[in-house]
């Protein structure tokens, strides 16, 4: 072959290669889908979906470009792909369907004696199917065509169900959570909490959370960790700005309590210039000091705090579960503008061994079995205080010493603003 020949068969390949990998790849933050979504799949290339209103099925690559199948049916919920045969399955009234992934064509439809199958999945030789409006799974055998077996999972809005890493997953209509249960007994092994709470179908496509978010009409990603006793969420980045004044500082030391990190929130460095100082106390309390001065002194200091922001759904057998601290933290909500200091909801903290402290309050689940804790991405933990102290920003002592706690200090009552700055 000549060489410009070879140059020119090589230049096509390589563009070749790149229109496929930019087809084929996931989309790393999601694209708007059209009228009232429900079901979501991932055939390995593509993602399909239901749309309710339209009554049509539809196929998307990475970039949102969307092709659209009219199946005709009145109802259709959630949908599948099956890694055993290949095909799309989507679950309608007292029965299911099978779809061509190539065609989008309409293969046949299997009776079963569920009123409306809301969502599927494929475990190892049987389907899992979710009925809509009871929460009840029944666990399906394709090779006899009969339910084996069924169990409740007590949500009643359970919209869509998946099978990843040896567990169920169940959206939970108006909520906003994606719960997580063993599918043997259908106990509850955790649940995460979403960016929206309208949801319906999710998928997890190469070890992505995929979900449908109905608020937004948006398929996203979820980014999530878990371990055996927790599901954690995305962090979501804000800000902390705040602003002290003092006058009349009478040989006495301002002490500026900071929030602590923990599993569910992360908090950065003060931004912060001047001659203040960041210290810990021999509590762990993390704090600003400002320097005693002469009679009459006064003076401001402001500076700023990043946070990161996760939920994290905690969930614990009960003779394993964490004991109660002799402290508290007292929580904000997550919300644009000044935060009310003197409106603080302080709550026990727990702690097992020496994990992270997790907020109460603890919740009894699972007939007794179980205790479960949420730490929400909308609550933000601004002090973390023993519990027969006053909650408070600012305290002030006479002479400071890196061997005092918290409760040896005073509450100042001196102008105090923290603002908190929402990322978009």
């Amino acid at each position: 072959m000549p060489y410009s020949s070879r140059n020119i068969l090589a230049a096509f390949l390589a563009l070749a290669l790149l229109f496929s990998a930019s087809v084929f790849a996931e989309p790393s933050d999601g694209f708007p889908v059209p009228g009232v979504p429900y079901g979501l799949a991932h055939d390995g290339d593509y993602f399909w979906f239901t749309e309710l209103t339209g009554r049509k099925l539809y196929r998307a690559d990475s970039k949102g470009r969307i092709q659209s199948f009219f199946y005709g049916n009145r109802y259709l919920y959630g949908i599948r792909f099956s890694p055993y045969d290949g095909y799309i399955y989507a679950g309608s009234r007292n029965c299911f369907y099978r779809y061509s992934p190539v065609t989008g064509k309409q293969m046949d439809r299997l009776s079963v004696p569920i009123d409306r199958v809301a969502g599927l999945a494929f475990g190892p030789g049987v389907m899992y199917l979710l009925e809509k409006g009871n929460g009840k799974v029944h666990v399906y055998s394709p090779e006899s065509g009969r339910i084996l077996y069924s169990g409740s999972t007590g949500l009643k809005k359970a919209r869509d169900i998946a099978f990843y890493r040896g567990q169920i997953w169940i959206t939970e209509g108006d909520s906003g959570l994606i719960h997580r249960f063993d599918p043997d007994g259908f106990r509850p092994t955790g649940s995460l909490e979403a960016p929206s709470r309208t949801l319906r179908g999710l998928a997890f496509v190469k070890g992505e959370l995929w979900i449908l978010d109905r608020d937004r009409l948006r398929l996203e990603p979820v980014f999530f960790s878990e371990g055996p006793n927790f599901i954690a969420g995305q962090e979501k980045n804000h800000s902390l700005v705040y602003r002290i004044s003092w006058k009349e500082l009478q040989d006495r030391w301002l002490v500026i309590v900071l929030p602590a990190s923990g599993r569910g929130q992360r908090v950065g460095s003060p931004q912060l210039s001047g001659k203040f100082q960041i210290t810990y106390l021999a509590d762990g309390t993390r704090v600003v000091l400002i320097r005693s001065a002469t009679s009459g002194a006064s003076g401001t200091v402001e500076f700023r705090i990043p946070i990161s922001l996760r939920s994290v759904h905690y969930l614990f057998q009960k003779d394993n579960a964490p004991e109660a601290k002799e402290q508290k933290g007292c929580y904000v909500p997550v919300n644009q503008g000044r935060i009310q200091t003197n409106a603080l909801n302080c709550r026990t903290l727990y702690q097992r061994g020496r994990e992270p402290t997790i907020p109460g309050p603890a919740k009894t689940v699972d007939g007794g079995r179980s205790v479960e804790f949420l730490d929400s991405v909308r609550d933000f933990e601004l002090l973390r205080i023993p519990p027969d102290i006053q909650a408070g920003v600012v305290y002030s002592v006479g002479s400071f010493d890196p061997s005092m706690s918290l409760d040896d200090l005073s509450p100042e009552n001196t102008p105090t603003e923290i603002y908190m700055e929402l990322e978009k």
